[in-house]
């Protein structure tokens, strides 16, 4: 997956630098012509100026000259138009790459997301096969029928608690000091224990987190209101899990200002319940509800968020299917939003009409700078 996506970001970058070097070349070509069809116009009108009753001899020459260069001219003009019809090619193939690219990303990050569960259960095996060997081994008896101390250490996680100096009752764990990598493998009741006070934000991306989860996560927030961030994504929440995100992000005395909920099987229902939230947050700058199953029977709650949340600044909903009914629907919000700066329509089954519609809002919308639509049905005459 890794080297496709290099090539794929390799094909995008060429694609992008011949079409610059084409339009480069082509501008440089017809200012060097009109240059020189004003030069030649201007002797002209000298000439005729001056020699009015000298003949036209010098004059019809130059006038059969300015001919062939504006027939040049009309040429160039030919080969520009043909280089944009080239150039437009070039900017579709680029955005079907680049399309490609996003879609190998989100096979990448599920196969990280699966690569990482294996990893947990593999750990937690070897953790309970370390335990069970370290009690069994601590103390074995000697030749004598007496016991003694067992030096021998028999696997990595029995040399992870048992090297170094350790105080207090022998075979007694006094404290567990765990990176991030290895507190995010754990179980979300000991993943939340393992947070340190002050933390502001709760990763759980990929560990196959159900309603119940949510259920403890929702607790653990409403009694650390410095919690600011919560990365869920990739897990599969629901509509039972996106209604414990609403009581959160109704929660007054909380701070909630990003939601990464990508990849959560919520659904119309769910995405609409947590939107209708997030329009009466305070709050929230930031919420991804990418591949979520997202189509425009959803596009008024979202709409709705838009224009009632003062501090919305990107909504992400790539990979859904709002369609032009939906695209259509939130080009309203857009046309009168003054917070949103980043909206990502990306892969929505988005055509001409839904295009059209983007595109009146935008000439009304004076802070949003950047409209994705990447991986969209639009046409040429839909991006003009």
């Amino acid at each position: 997956l890794k080297t496709k996506e290099s090539l794929q970001e390799a094909k995008i970058s060429a694609a992008e630098k011949t079409e610059r070097d084409l339009r480069d070349r082509l501008v440089k070509q017809v200012t060097e012509a009109e240059m020189e069809r004003e030069r030649l116009e201007k002797i002209i009108h000298n000439l005729q100026h001056k020699n009015s009753g000298d003949g036209n001899g010098s004059v019809e020459s130059l006038s059969k000259q300015l001919s062939e260069l504006k027939k040049e001219l009309d040429s160039s003009q030919t080969m520009k138009n043909e280089a944009n019809d080239r150039s437009q090619k070039l900017q579709n193939r680029v955005l079907e790459l680049q399309s490609e690219l996003e879609n190998l990303r989100s096979e990448k990050q599920s196969l990280e997301a699966i690569i990482a569960s294996l990893r947990s259960a593999n750990l937690e095996n070897s953790t309970r096969t370390a335990n069970r060997e370290n009690l069994n081994g601590f103390m074995s008896p000697n030749e004598n029928g007496s016991s003694r101390k067992d030096n021998s250490i028999r696997s990595p996680a029995a040399h992870l608690f048992m090297s170094g100096s350790l105080t207090g009752t022998p075979g007694k764990v006094a404290k567990i000091l765990l990176g991030s990598s290895e507190r995010h493998r754990l179980p979300t009741t000991d993943y939340l224990a393992s947070l340190l006070d002050g933390t502001t934000e709760i990763n759980r991306v990929g560990k196959g987190l159900l309603p119940e989860d949510m259920v403890e996560i929702a607790a653990y927030v409403k009694c650390h209101p410095k919690i600011e961030r919560l990365f869920l994504s990739g897990n599969n929440l629901g509509v039972p899990g996106a209604q414990q995100l609403c009581s959160l992000i109704l929660d007054q005395n909380l701070h909630l200002a990003r939601l990464d909920l990508r990849h959560n099987n919520l659904g119309n229902e769910g995405c609409i319940l947590i939107l209708e939230a997030v329009a009466e947050n305070k709050t929230i700058n930031r919420i991804d509800l990418s591949a979520n199953g997202i189509t425009a029977q959803a596009a008024p709650a979202i709409a709705q968020a838009i224009g009632r949340n003062e501090r919305l600044a990107r909504l992400d909903l790539r990979h859904n299917d709002l369609g032009d009914s939906g695209a259509v629907s939130l080009a309203e919000a857009i046309k009168n939003s003054c917070m949103l700066h980043h909206l990502d329509l990306s892969a929505n089954s988005i055509g001409h009409k839904g295009a059209e519609a983007l595109a009146v809002a935008l000439r009304a919308n004076v802070t949003l700078q950047v409209l994705d639509l990447r991986g969209n049905a639009v046409s040429a005459l839909g991006v003009q």
